[in-house]
């Protein structure tokens, strides 16, 4: 049956417009003031130019999940050199009531 559901999405289109392959590309979702443990889906690589598509999804009531959030990149190149940059993002209430996200996108690559 279906019913109406309140959601939440921020669909990504991610680019590598590096010099070369991102190996073991790592992306997090994590709560921003969470420094301890953060999670990352199962590592991939990326190869130069290379688009892929992710979508943070949540069917949660926006009350719940409204807050800040860090979108995270962990990867290296093919000489074992780490690298990762960091996106703030912010989930907010909207006027209709869904949640409405905001993303940061001027994230800065800094060698781990």
């Amino acid at each position: 049956m279906l019913y109406p559901v309140d959601y939440s999405s921020l669909p990504l289109e991610i680019e590598n417009v590096g010099n070369g392959t991102a190996v073991n590309l790592r992306i997090g979702f994590n709560y921003a003031d969470n420094k301890e443990s953060h999670e990352f889906l199962i590592p991939t690589m990326l190869k130069q130019n290379q688009t892929i598509y992710i979508n943070i999804f949540s069917t949660e009531k926006p009350e719940i999940i409204c807050g800040e959030y860090v979108l995270e990149f962990s990867y290296e190149d093919i000489y074992k050199n780490k690298y990762g940059q960091q996106f703030p993002v912010k989930f907010e209430k909207a006027e209709d009531g869904q949640g409405s996200p905001s993303i940061i996108l001027d994230g800065k690559q800094k060698r781990i």
